[in-house]
């Protein structure tokens, strides 16, 4: 589990795990089968998942956003799909209106809520 608040230390929790601050990310997303996120909406976590961060993804892993729309670069997302970087897709939460539809033209792989 990966916690936005930096001033929380790496530390072992009996439900997810360890814990890990969110300047780890970049060091976690290539190992992770699936990217779950449950931010809220900063400053810090406006777009944190963007082009760069799905090209560390592991090839084919999930993406779960139980967050706010505002966490995922949707177009960045959309190409992730369609190369296939990103293998699944779930959010209820979406910044366009649009991009929804244009996921699920792009992908089977994509669960709305």
């Amino acid at each position: 589990m990966v916690s936005s608040d930096a001033r929380r230390e790496a530390q072992n929790d009996p439900v997810f795990g360890r814990n890990h601050s969110i300047d780890e990310l970049e060091d976690l997303l290539p190992i992770a089968d699936s990217v779950v996120l449950s931010l809220p909406l900063t400053a810090e976590t406006t777009g944190i998942m963007n082009e760069s961060r799905f090209s560390q993804m592991k090839r084919k892993a999930s993406l779960i956003n139980i967050g706010r729309g505002g966490l995922v670069d949707e177009p960045a997302l959309i190409k992730a799909l369609e190369t296939g970087q990103v293998g699944y897709i779930s959010s209820g939460a979406w910044t366009r209106y649009s991009c929804h539809r244009t996921c699920l033209r792009t992908s089977m792989a994509v669960m709305i809520a």
